[in-house]
This record gives structure tokens, sequence and C-alpha cells, in this order.
């Protein structure tokens, strides 16, 4: 299925999240949304996470092109704050700013904790 259609099917439902790394993608979201979050923590917790994730997209692939596959991705999330496209933090900014609904920006896993805890009360 294409880009274009899945992002069409998707907005067809009652409800839906659509997650904003590729910001160029996620900003086809905002005339419809209702609230914006970005999860805007710092980049030792991304690479932390990154690595302890691994590289599950290449999961398909021998091990030793799992791990370049990983080293690669990290080395591209390391430039997050020094690129000035859709993808980097500048980008996201730009579409944080813009966003005439509600939004949230949360900085902290204790933030997200907070946010899902008030969700549940």
């Amino acid at each position: 299925m294409e880009v274009e259609e899945l992002i069409v099917t998707s907005k067809q439902s009652a409800s839906w999240i659509a997650e904003g790394v590729f910001g160029e993608l996620a900003a086809r979201y905002l005339d419809e949304a209702e609230l914006l979050i970005w999860l805007d923590t710092d980049w030792a917790l991304c690479r932390e996470r990154l690595q302890a994730r691994g590289s599950e997209s290449k999961r398909h692939m021998g091990r030793e092109q799992s791990e370049k596959g990983l080293r690669d991705l990290i080395e591209w999330a390391s430039r997050y704050y020094d690129r000035d496209d859709a993808r980097s933090w500048r980008g996201h900014q730009v579409l944080f700013d813009g966003f005439r609904g509600d939004r949230l920006q949360l900085k902290s896993p204790d933030a997200v904790l907070e946010f899902v805890k008030d969700l549940s009360s």
C-alpha cells in the first residue's frame, strides 16, 4: 500500500494516533488532529533507548546488517539537533508552534508517566 493511501485510510477512522519522527508525514494529520504531543526528550535518553531496542526494522537481515543498520540509525538520530529538515528538532518545533489545537511538549519520562496517569484518572 502506498504511503498516501495509508494516510487517507487511517484518517477515516473515528480516532487515530500518528507517530511523527517523519515530520513531513505527521504534518499531513495536523489539520484534523485535536491534540499534538511532542516527546522531546534529550539525546542521551534517545540513544540509550535506540541501543536497547536494537535494530528491529532490520531483523529480517543478517546479524552484520542489523548491527550496521542500528549504527546508521544512531548516527542519523545523533544529528537531530543539527539538521534543518522536517525530521529534525527545528522541523518538529515548526510543526509544534504552528499547531492550533491542544498541544503538549513532554521532556522527560516522568512527564510522560504523569500525562498517562492523568488520562487514567
